[in-house]
């Protein structure tokens, strides 16, 4: 798949907001009940796939099959979900 393909060349940081995005985005077409949440799922599962092959270190809330609601997947009551101290500056 070309999209895999892109993600596989995208830095750590990209990639990680890519994966953040796809997580908020499949939570509010399922608050939505819209059935395109499944897209976003399967979109987040192989971008962290991707990622974790690459870098390692996701957050298991994000390698979840069906993910925790939460307000924010960017940080919850005051704590970064994926802390930027775990990136690897070199890529």
């Amino acid at each position: 798949m070309l999209r895999v393909f892109v993600w596989q060349n995208l830095s750590q940081r990209q990639l990680r907001t890519l994966i953040h995005r796809f997580a908020t985005k499949e939570a509010a077409k399922l608050k939505q009940g819209s059935r395109e949440f499944y897209v976003w799922r399967v979109r987040r599962l192989k971008a962290v796939a991707v990622f974790d092959k690459r870098f390692g270190g996701v957050p298991a809330i994000f390698k979840m099959r069906k993910m925790t609601v939460l307000k924010s997947y960017y940080i919850n009551n005051g704590v970064y979900l994926w802390p930027t101290s775990t990136l690897i500056t070199a890529n």
